[in-house]
């Protein structure tokens, strides 16, 4: 329907719209249609619907419209929003439903006594009110039976006395009434699972769930409504993700990603409102608790708390939001500026550390960014460097020492232990514990490698080089010696368990004060390095038993999925920082285990996508699509593929974030998916050579560092598969699949 404004519009009302507008406005309209003042649009709604403001009656409404038809009625008063108001509607209504003769005029009536004293009109107070109404219904009703009894009596006999008549029919109202004090089920909740208003009378008179099954509903309609009603709280959030798999489906066909994104989940609210001015706070969650939607949220509520305090605040508040990969930092981006008010604006800086780190080893070294990015080294790096430079000149013992650990393993012993720690001589070395590094180094063996970190530093000062590990400790310096360098008034942290000791120290050196920060971790997605316990890393950040905010429950993804891939979880952390494993809350469908050979796998994904997003029925907007692979060679292959068969999709990357609102499927590898969750996730290439990789392996000199890459690769995997909320597909290698495949329990598990 197009709406021109001032204009009037004959719409007609749905009976829940009919109660809706009964309670939250005391507009009765008893005709099927009813005048609307067109006034001005709320937004387009993902189902086709659209809300709009305007008036009825002469009174200011705001309505969700459907094609002409009023649909429901949202409130706008204060009074009705509240725990109390929902409480009040919900035992007005039940009364409403629960008897063919409470009528709208009744609901008015009641609706003015809540509002009368709405904080102190408690329940029990209505249904004294609903009895009363039930009362003289009832008596009504014996003085109608009463005059057919005498009718009947001259021809038939009295069957039974007028009082007895009368106690009869007032005992049978009041008991049909009192049966739906306290609804088990609301109007409001039938019309979000999209139950059929004629199925309502039915279902709302009925005194429990168990009462379905008798009833003449449909079984897919007593399906649905018992999968929600099974859930915990009644929240929005459950409500979109607590259908089973046939309506998870009808409930993401068509919507756009960032539906999935945004919302906060009960637990995730209480958490939010634990968070004071008193930090740091740890938040520690598994895969799909929300950490991320909680920290934002928190950045959300302070830009709009500021704003609203003063408007003669002088000082421009800068924020931040600095995560591991420029994926997530493009996600959260988005996700801050559709939770954002859009009268409120602030300067909210998003990055990652590395990009800040650029910056400040820039200003302590008297380099340029450019000319640093361009001479940096990773540890592939610095190994070759070792066996190409640094080894003619080691002695003879201490070469046969570092070849039997290996170069690979030295090369990551330096850039993660002593870099990352920010180790300056060999007496730190020595004591430093190395956790997480599977195998161990004795003392002959921790000397060899100094002499190889010693060798390295002055080789990259003569080359103009600088190892990532070097220059995160040159900023660490720069930020310490620098009062003037810009902080944030709050700092939020995401995907904390990769930061190593010296990327922590900084993102505490990079608030102005430590009690606007909070940092998030899963030490199950650790995939790059193991730092120190937070307690070892800085004083401030002993979390035991103080400010650590626990995330249990996962609203993200189904049980289904989440006791699927449970077995590969490693969590390597320690009370200080382990996380919870998480509990989920919804249900859905096994996820799917798909044979093919690897040669075959780009026709399988293909296969897959078209299913979701070509169905007659239940199309699937591309964009809730990821398919997450092993490393950026995979994904250009994939995204060839898919083209190839006319399927839109792009490679996630700092060049194509995502796009929460697009139609393309997003291709991301295992690595820049930490963080990021998508309804329906593919995950191929589950093969022998690609979990663990064939040269991660190739590079372990012994039983203890081959251990290492299978657990971090065995988290890699994980990481990947946790990603999917809803729909899960491993395509796996039948003649050559990952060894970690082993430990799932197929048949039980998967479909």
């Amino acid at each position: 329907m197009e709406l021109v404004r001032d204009t009037v519009l004959s719409l007609g009302v749905s009976q829940h719209a009919n109660v809706a507008l009964a309670f939250r406005y005391g507009i009765i309209c008893d005709a099927p249609t009813t005048d609307f003042y067109y006034q001005s649009k709320g937004k387009n709604n993902e189902d086709g619907s659209l809300t709009a403001k305007g008036f009825i009656d002469g009174i200011k409404v705001e309505i969700v419209i459907n094609g002409s038809v009023i649909v429901t009625a949202l409130p706008i008063q204060k009074e009705f929003k509240t725990k109390v108001g929902v409480k009040a509607r919900d035992t007005i209504e039940g009364a409403f439903w629960g008897s063919e003769r409470f009528t709208l005029q009744h609901i008015v009536a009641l609706r003015k006594k809540y509002l009368a004293f709405p904080e102190r009109t408690a329940t029990a107070s209505l249904r004294k009110e609903i009895a009363l109404i039930a009362n003289e219904m009832s008596v009504a009703k014996s003085d109608r039976y009463t005059l057919y009894s005498q009718e009947k009596d001259s021809l038939n006999g009295p069957d039974k006395s007028d009082s007895e008549v009368i106690e009869v029919n007032k005992e049978s109202v009041i008991s049909t009434l009192n049966m739906h004090y306290d609804p088990w089920i609301t109007g409001d909740e039938l019309y979000f699972l999209q139950i059929p208003e004629k199925e309502w009378p039915a279902i709302l008179r009925s005194t429990s769930i168990v009462d379905l099954s008798n009833l003449s509903v449909s079984s897919d309609v007593v399906s649905r409504i018992n999968q929600y009603h099974s859930q915990g709280e009644k929240t929005d959030i459950e409500k979109i993700y607590g259908l089973n798999s046939v309506d998870s489906s009808l409930n993401v066909a068509g919507r756009s990603l960032k539906e999935f994104l945004i919302d906060l989940d009960p637990e995730q609210k209480e958490i939010l409102s634990k968070i004071k001015d008193d930090g740091p706070y740890l938040l520690k969650g598994s895969a799909g608790t929300g950490k991320s939607i909680v920290g934002l949220y928190h950045i959300k509520d302070l830009i709009v708390s500021r704003a609203s305090e003063s408007l003669f605040d002088e000082d421009n508040a800068l924020y931040g939001v600095i995560t591991y990969t420029n994926t997530l930092v493009d996600a959260n981006s988005a996700i801050l500026e559709n939770i954002m008010p859009g009268t409120v604006e602030a300067r909210v800086h998003h990055t990652t550390l590395d990009k800040i780190v650029f910056k400040l080893a820039s200003s302590y070294l008297g380099i340029p960014s450019r000319t640093i990015y361009k001479k940096r080294l990773d540890s592939s790096g610095i190994s070759n460097w070792l066996s190409r430079f640094v080894k003619p000149s080691l002695s003879a013992i201490d070469c046969e020492i570092v070849s039997k650990i290996g170069w690979d393993y030295v090369a990551e012993e330096i850039e993660e232990l002593i870099y990352g720690n920010n180790i300056t001589n060999i007496n730190q070395y020595l004591s430093q514990d190395r956790r997480g590094r599977k195998r161990g180094l004795r003392a002959n063996e921790r000397q060899a490698v100094w002499i190889c970190y010693e060798a390295i530093s002055v080789m990259c000062e003569e080359k103009g080089a600088r190892t990532f590990g070097m220059l995160r400790v040159a900023a660490l310096k720069q930020l310490d010696n620098d009062p003037l360098w810009p902080r944030y008034n709050a700092l939020f942290v995401d995907e904390a368990q990769d930061l190593s000791k010296v990327s922590r120290l900084l993102c505490l050196g990079l608030v102005k004060n430590a009690k606007s920060l909070i940092m998030a971790a899963d030490t199950g997605q650790s995939i790059y390095t193991i730092p120190p316990t937070w307690s070892e890393t800085h004083e401030v950040f002993n979390f035991r038993g103080r400010r650590s905010l626990k995330l249990q429950k996962s609203y993200r993804s189904t049980a289904e999925i989440s006791i699927a891939i449970e077995p590969l979880r490693l969590d390597p952390g320690d009370d200080d920082d382990k996380s919870i494993l998480p509990k989920p809350v919804r249900s859905g469908p096994k996820p799917s285990w798909v044979e093919v050979p690897l040669a075959s796998q780009g026709d399988g994904v293909c296969e897959l996508v078209v299913k979701y997003t070509r169905s007659d029925e239940n199309s699937v907007n591309a964009g809730q699509i990821a398919i997450i692979v092993a490393d950026n060679q995979r994904a250009e292959f994939y995204r060839k593929t898919l083209h190839s068969n006319g399927l839109p999709a792009q490679v996630v990357s700092k060049a194509n974030p995502i796009v929460l609102s697009g139609g393309c499927v997003h291709i991301v590898t295992a690595h820049s998916s930490k963080g990021l969750g998508f309804p329906i996730v593919i995950v191929p290439d589950v093969h022998g050579d690609y979990y663990p990789t064939r040269i991660s392996l190739a590079q372990c000199s012994d039983d203890q560092q081959r251990e290492q890459v299978f657990e971090k690769h065995q988290r890699l995997l994980y990481v990947a598969l946790s990603r999917a909320s809803s729909f899960l597909h491993m395509i796996v290698d039948p003649h050559y699949p990952s060894q970690f495949v082993s430990k799932l329990s197929r048949y039980q598990d998967w479909e």
